[in-house]
């Protein structure tokens, strides 16, 4: 059991202390710098919430792909790699590798950049 402050507790202590207090009194280039680490801080917030999620989703769907439901996910990455880039020409696996990792790419988008997570594949793949 994690005692308090947990680590969202912190990074929002620590986003609000960028935004409130050193962003309204810094200009040029700290200024900046100050936005992207209360960016940065916003972005850790949401890689707290949505990557267990999100990884284990992924672990399923390669897992599902691979035949390998039980394989951990870092294994099934380069397992899935190492088959693409050998490059057997079988069609069919790539487009279920298509459908496999999309989803992911979707959910890393939710993490580091919200709203691009939207994109529709219907638009890119007309069927």
């Amino acid at each position: 059991m994690q005692d308090r402050p947990t680590a969202d507790e912190v990074l929002t202590t620590l986003r609000d202390y960028l935004q409130g207090e050193v962003l309204p009194n810094v200009e040029g280039t700290l200024r900046y710098h100050t936005l992207v680490a209360a960016n940065l801080v916003t972005m850790l917030q949401r890689e707290l919430q949505l990557y267990p999620g999100a990884a284990s989703a992924e672990q399923r769907r390669l897992g599902e792909l691979l035949g390998r439901p039980d394989a951990e996910l870092a294994d099934l990455n380069d397992d899935l790699a190492e088959r693409l880039r050998k490059g057997d020409g079988d069609t069919r696996f790539e487009r279920r590798c298509w459908e496999a990792l999309f989803p992911g790419t979707l959910d890393k988008l939710a993490i580091s950049k919200p709203g691009y997570d939207s994109y529709d594949m219907a638009d890119e793949v007309q069927r």
